[in-house]
């Protein structure tokens, strides 16, 4: 299964002999075979037929609109699963404190885990000095976290982390001029910055759709704290892959030349505040990277097998409901080195 990308402003989908057609404005045509296709993910204005809306719902395939510069805009989603009573199971388990705590720490020493593996990775490859300050409390994180008596403790530690953690991802771009100091957010206030947030948002809804393939609440998690239309779960579940799948891209194509400063341009916000986005010719680029990585093979360390990253996003989401209905008692071990 695949994501779909539609980033062609002006769009048209439309269904023809049972496939999904996509029309350009330059009279491009591409046809798409729905039963090989889990999301198809439209960035900017398109024209969809009802035609198109009732195919994809029948072929249990998520529609889904994000806005040019990567914000999420609304889905046309698979319904809801008709077991409520693996969804009680999941309400009652993130009630359970101790049990949520189990969980969030797995969950942190994971994303803290792999940082710590990318961030070594960055320093040899673009031939920057060991930083032992930032090793020595990535380490320090890894041996506390089972020392943590509360969620908080672990989100003030993952914070930190990750803080640190940006400072050298931000070293493994070779243009100066597109280093980032800082991560920001809503809206993005460079470059390094819009690719995060961009990338964050599809690797998001990727898991989204994943964790309601297996019949869970995406709302309903354990280390991201409960808020009014935060997908606590979704944010849980893609924390590890944040740094396998997103932050070699954002590097690979700074370093490639495959972005240039030119594929970014200054947009306001409707707050006022004045961010950068991608163009249509960004988008697509990028997008491309992104599938090209989700695609990759990895040979997984507890199933035993090579599986491609996005087929590694739905067993993991799998296995959190095997977690849950007790089946296992942790989240599979990538093993990503």
């Amino acid at each position: 299964m695949s994501t779909v990308f539609i980033t062609q402003p002006g769009a048209q989908l439309k269904i023809e002999s049972g496939r999904l057609v996509i029309k350009g404005d330059d009279g491009s045509k591409h046809v798409i075979l729905l039963h090989r296709v889990d999301q198809v993910v439209v960035t900017g204005h398109a024209t969809i037929s009802a035609g198109v809306v009732e195919a994809m719902t029948k072929a249990d395939v998520d529609l889904i609109f994000l806005s040019r510069g990567g914000k999420y805009l609304g889905r046309i989603e698979r319904p809801l699963s008709k077991n409520i009573f693996l969804r009680k199971r999941q309400y009652a388990k993130c009630d359970d404190p101790l049990w949520c705590l189990e969980v969030a720490r797995e969950i942190v020493r994971r994303k803290i885990s792999v940082m710590r593996v990318f961030a070594g990775r960055i320093r040899r490859e673009s031939g920057l000095s060991e930083d032992a300050d930032i090793s020595a409390r990535m380490d320090s994180f890894l041996r506390s976290i089972n020392l943590a008596d509360n969620i908080d403790s672990l989100r003030g530690m993952e914070g930190v982390a990750t803080k640190a953690y940006f400072s050298i991802l931000s070293q493994g771009i070779d243009d100066e001029d597109l280093k980032f100091s800082q991560r920001t957010r809503r809206p993005p206030a460079d470059p390094a910055n819009a690719l995060l947030s961009f990338g964050y948002v599809v690797l998001s809804n990727a898991v989204h759709s994943d964790i309601l393939r297996h019949g869970l609440d995406p709302f309903c998690g354990v280390l991201h704290a409960d808020s009014y239309g935060r997908p606590s779960l979704t944010l849980d579940l893609m924390e590890e892959f944040r740094t396998i799948l997103i932050d070699p891209c954002v590097l690979k194509v700074f370093n490639l030349k495959m972005l240039k400063k030119s594929h970014f341009q200054e947009h306001e916000e409707d707050s006022g505040i004045r961010g950068i986005w991608l163009t249509p010719d960004g988008i697509k680029i990028y997008l491309g990277a992104i599938q090209k990585r989700m695609q990759e093979e990895f040979f997984h360390k507890e199933f035993g097998r090579k599986m491609s990253f996005r087929k590694i996003i739905t067993a993991h989401a799998g296995a959190f409901r095997d977690v849950i209905m007790g089946v296992r008692k942790v989240l599979p071990e990538m093993g990503w080195r």
